[in-house]
C-alpha cells in the first residue's frame, strides 16, 4: 500500500497526477490526509466505528459515576428521613431517585453514542465519584435538604462544565441533554433554599 511521506503532500498529490495521471493513487493520498485530519480532531478509531471525543466522553463518565451513587444516595435520604414533614420530604425524595436514573440512563446511552464505553460497575463508580455516600440511619429533613443541595450544586456545576466542553466539540445533542439537566437542578436548588429558610 502506497504510504505518502509527511512531507508536503500537495506537491506528491500534483506530481502524481502529472506523472502517473493515477486517479486511484491521488485518492488514496487524499484519503490517507483527510484521516489524518480526522484523527486530530475527532480521535477516530477503526475498531470503534466512529469519532469519539475524549473530554467530552470522559467528562460524561465522571458524570455518570457521580448519578450513580447519587441515586443510591438519595434512596437512602428517602428511607431514612425523619422529622417535619415526613410524608411530603418522602415522597419528594423519591421523585428526584426517579429524576437521577432517567439522567444515569441518558448519560450512559450518550456515552454509547459517541462510540465511548459508560463506566458500568460499583468499583469505578466509588472510585471516581465526587459525591459522598451517606451512613445508613436517621436524618432529620433539613439535613437531608442541606445535603440535596449540595450534591445538586455540585452536579449542577459538572453538567454546565460538560456542556461548555460538548459545545467546544460542537457536540449539539450533549450540549442539548446538558442544558436541560442544568435548568432542573436550578429548579430544584430554589424549591431547597424556599425550603431551607
Amino acid at each position: 500500500m502506497f504510504s505518502p511521506p509527511k512531507s508536503d503532500i500537495i506537491s506528491i498529490i500534483i506530481h502524481v497526477n502529472n506523472k502517473q495521471n493515477n486517479l486511484e493513487i491521488t485518492s488514496l493520498i487524499l484519503s490517507h490526509l483527510f484521516e489524518k485530519i480526522l484523527k486530530i480532531w475527532y480521535n477516530i478509531d477503526k475498531k470503534k466505528g466512529g469519532y469519539y471525543m475524549n473530554k467530552t466522553v470522559d467528562l460524561l463518565n465522571q458524570y455518570l459515576s457521580d448519578l450513580a451513587v447519587m441515586n443510591t444516595k438519595l434512596h437512602n435520604l428517602h428511607w431514612n428521613v425523619t422529622g417535619k414533614a415526613f410524608k411530603q420530604v418522602h415522597v419528594y425524595l423519591e421523585e428526584l431517585y426517579d429524576d437521577v436514573f432517567e439522567k444515569y440512563d441518558e448519560v450512559a446511552e450518550r456515552i454509547k453514542m459517541l462510540q465511548g464505553y459508560p463506566k458500568a460497575s460499583i468499583k469505578d463508580y466509588l472510585e471516581t465519584s465526587k459525591i459522598k455516600e451517606l451512613a445508613s440511619k436517621d436524618i432529620s429533613t433539613e439535613d437531608a435538604f442541606k445535603s440535596v443541595s449540595y450534591d445538586y450544586g455540585y452536579l449542577k456545576e459538572l453538567a454546565m462544565e460538560v456542556r461548555i466542553i460538548a459545545d467546544s466539540e460542537d457536540d449539539f445533542v450533549t450540549v442539548a441533554i446538558l442544558e436541560d439537566h442544568v435548568a432542573f437542578y436550578d429548579k430544584v436548588l430554589y424549591f431547597v433554599r424556599q425550603t431551607l429558610k
